[in-house]
């Protein structure tokens, strides 16, 4: 991160251009020199997991040294990251920001004129935190058509800014949120061709299409208490969602496994394969071809045996 930084600071403000950007504070995996081969799916996903052939499997230190920085480290990525973002906003028209939630979402205060689409994944808390990002008024993103939110690091203030600060919205995919944010409360109006809230002007309700929902990994066992009811009931209130929309679709896909490929590398893929000029199809995480029935998704939430 920060040799691109110098890289770009070393080209001007006014000639930096950069229009697709993936950008992540997570190092890599080292590989050994056995190891660094073309990946398919299935060697990606043995690779993270430390398990290549000739590989040495990674540790408990080393994943979490890669995956949790220590808070100076963590705010050099911030300032970095702040930096890289000042730089490359003006041209900006994809982004993929994989960044621990430290404390509020990291975008840039002037928001960037031509994003199209924007992806944002809270890979982990880095503080434990009651602030939410709070955009300065006025805040647009005028050109945002697509917006992706993954994991649960996210406030339910923070995507309703975000959703609000995005009035020509069209798609939206929420990977494994709706245990965070109540999210038939907060687009049950947009579903239904209203306005977003008693601010909007912004014609939201004319804009949206299309909302893509994968739930959160569903447990193989639920423990005590009330971790049933509370993993089936969001599912119950996303399929309400679902019926009571009008005009907009509503898509579920399965809910992540736990032995995926990790969150951020699967942003790096999607973003990868959005680039249709990288060899990608033009669909990235818009890929719906897995769609599932929500009510299938269920019934099996209810056959997860409790102890």
């Amino acid at each position: 991160m920060l040799r691109l930084l110098a890289k770009l600071q070393s080209r001007g403000t006014g000639s930096v251009g950069v229009r697709h950007m993936y950008l992540s504070y997570i190092p890599p995996r080292k590989l050994r020199v056995s190891e660094a081969r073309s990946w398919t799916p299935w060697r990606l996903r043995e690779g993270l997991m430390g398990r290549g052939r000739g590989g040495k499997e990674e540790s408990p230190a080393e994943l979490g040294a890669r995956y949790r920085p220590n808070p100076t480290e963590s705010a050099s990525i911030v300032t970095a990251a702040t930096s890289l973002l000042s730089l490359t906003s003006p041209t900006l028209l994809t982004l993929t920001l994989i960044m621990p939630q430290n404390p509020t979402i990291l975008l840039p205060r002037s928001p960037p004129p031509l994003l199209q689409e924007l992806s944002l994944d809270a890979t982990y808390q880095t503080y434990y935190t009651t602030n939410e990002w709070e955009p300065p008024q006025g805040y647009r993103l005028p050109a945002l058509r697509k917006l992706y939110i993954a994991e649960r690091y996210f406030h339910e203030e923070e995507f309703k800014a975000l959703v609000g600060s995005s009035p020509g919205l069209t798609h939206l995919r929420l990977v494994g949120v709706e245990g965070n944010i109540d999210v038939e409360g907060v687009l049950g109006p947009l579903s239904r061709g209203q306005p977003f809230d008693e601010t909007d002007l912004d014609g939201h309700s004319r804009s949206l299409q299309t909302i893509i929902i994968q739930p959160r990994t569903l447990p193989r066992i639920y423990g005590c208490g009330n971790e049933a009811g509370s993993y089936v009931r969001p599912l119950h209130a996303l399929q309400r969602l679902q019926q009571d929309s009008i005009g907009v679709q509503v898509i579920f896909l399965p809910p992540r496994e736990t032995s995926a490929v990790p969150s951020d590398v699967e942003a790096k893929m999607f973003w990868k394969d959005s680039l249709v000029s990288g060899g990608g199809d033009g669909r990235g995480c818009w890929n719906v071809d897995r769609k599932v029935d929500v009510e299938a998704l269920i019934m099996r939430a209810h056959m997860v045996p409790s102890f």
